[in-house]
């Protein structure tokens, strides 16, 4: 697939990991939220060092200087610290499968030894 400016090169990075398909719509991440927290984080960090790397001159001349520092400093890592919360935010979701001693603890119930 050709580098084109339209395609984001965190979708072409993904897309070649094979973790979206690249024309498919975003019902594929209605399934696994994970997947949507891994896929921000790769978008948030691919589009920072790439802009980043544009800021530098190693990608050529900037035609525009402040929208490329809005992306580098402010966009890109706003998507890369939405994918961390969200990952944070769903490893202290989810469910814990209760052990045998606290499979009686919910709210409410009193423990009872059994011992």
């Amino acid at each position: 697939m050709p580098l084109r400016p339209s395609v984001p090169p965190a979708l072409l990075l993904a897309a070649g990991l094979g973790t979206v398909h690249a024309t498919s719509s975003p019902a594929w991440a209605a399934g696994s939220p994970v997947l949507v927290a891994v896929a921000l984080v790769l978008y948030g960090l691919a589009n920072t060092v790439a802009a980043n790397l544009a800021l530098t001159g190693a990608l050529g001349p900037v035609e525009d200087l402040v929208a490329v520092r809005g992306h580098a400093w402010l966009w890109a890592p706003l998507f890369l610290a939405w994918g961390l919360a969200l990952g944070a935010g769903l490893r202290g979701a989810r469910r814990r499968r209760p052990t045998p001693e606290g499979a009686d603890r919910r709210r409410g119930v009193p423990v009872v030894s059994r011992g």
